[in-house]
């Protein structure tokens, strides 16, 4: 009989991750970063201080695109896919992108 084992039942990081979906979209602003500028985007969560603004999406070009549209300042741009930690956290809480 074959079971589906859980994220942490068994797998590579890499298919885990795989698994989990989306990427990080990481960047710097000046001063702060209005809340309206993420109003309707598709994230799954998002963190914003100090000028640090992390996005998680499994649509980063979609994200980017309509932030360069509402004129937000972005330095030091890093688009990247969900770390192992983040991509555990992702499938154990539900927000992992259908495969």
């Amino acid at each position: 009989m074959a079971t589906t084992a859980g994220p942490s039942a068994g797998g590579s990081p890499a298919a885990i991750k795989a698994r989990a979906g989306g990427k990080r979209v990481s960047f710097a602003t000046d001063g702060a970063l209005d809340p309206a500028a993420l109003a309707g985007l598709p994230l799954q969560r998002s963190e914003v201080a100090d000028g640090l603004v992390r996005l998680y999406t499994a649509e980063p070009e979609r994200v980017l695109a309509e932030l360069f549209r509402r004129g937000v300042a972005v330095r030091d741009l890093e688009v990247v896919g969900a770390t192992l930690e983040e991509a555990i956290v992702r499938l154990t809480d539900g927000t992992a992108a259908d495969g």
